[in-house]
């Protein structure tokens, strides 16, 4: 029996010594636009021991995240990865975590964290216009004000067959209208106005939408 505990013990202080899974980061804090409805992570590890570690499971504080793994068994000095998609609600700073349990003791449980936090862009108002069928055609305008500056309008696309639309200035520098009137009233129409936005720090785009229904 002593000499059982004794390798136990032997083989406890080799793996402290000689197995590791080591992240690039355990922790993502990342910022992005309030029209975004999901958002893709991806944390990277690498075995730097001297013996295999096996991912026996991963788990996900809720329902909104899903997250697996590229490898169950790391050899050592091989990578991988945990990759997922956090479906994001209306709050506008969200906090998950997940949770890797592997098969080595001393890292028995690691566990990874995300803290996303959604910022305005734009200010739309209103988002959806509504014309009823068959009535008077009349233009309807919409406002839209820039909230950040490292954003620009890329471009505005919509069907030129169905929609009239001509853009000009607002109150400031930073907003701008938009008159917009169907072609036909005397039809059922349901379509939209996309508003393509650039961030200049990353290059990123992002889409925003102006819903138009004719019932």
């Amino acid at each position: 029996m002593r000499h059982l505990l004794l390798a136990i013990l032997f083989y406890l202080q080799s793996s402290i010594c000689f197995a590791q899974l080591e992240f690039d980061e355990i922790s993502k804090r990342d910022f992005i636009s309030n029209s975004v409805a999901e958002y893709d992570f991806v944390f990277t590890f690498k075995n730097i021991g001297k013996i295999p570690i096996k991912i026996i499971s991963i788990e996900t504080t809720c329902g909104c995240t899903i997250a697996t793994t590229n490898k169950m068994l790391i050899m050592p000095n091989d990578n991988g990865n945990i990759r997922g998609t956090l479906r994001l609600s209306d709050a506008d700073t969200q906090t998950k975590n997940i949770i890797v349990n592997t098969d080595y003791l001393p890292q028995k449980s690691i566990t990874l964290s995300l803290n996303i936090n959604k910022i305005e862009l734009l200010k739309i108002s209103p988002r959806l216009l509504f014309w009823k069928k068959n009535l008077t055609l009349s233009e309807k305008t919409v406002t839209i004000k820039v909230l950040n500056r490292n954003i620009s309008i890329a471009k505005i696309s919509y069907d030129t067959k169905l929609i009239k639309l001509k853009r000009r200035e607002g109150n400031s520098s930073d907003e701008f209208i938009l008159d917009m009137t169907p072609l036909e009233i005397n039809k059922v129409l349901r379509t939209r106005v996309c508003i393509h936005v650039k961030d200049t720090s990353d290059g990123s785009m992002t889409k925003f939408y102006i819903h138009i229904l004719i019932k």
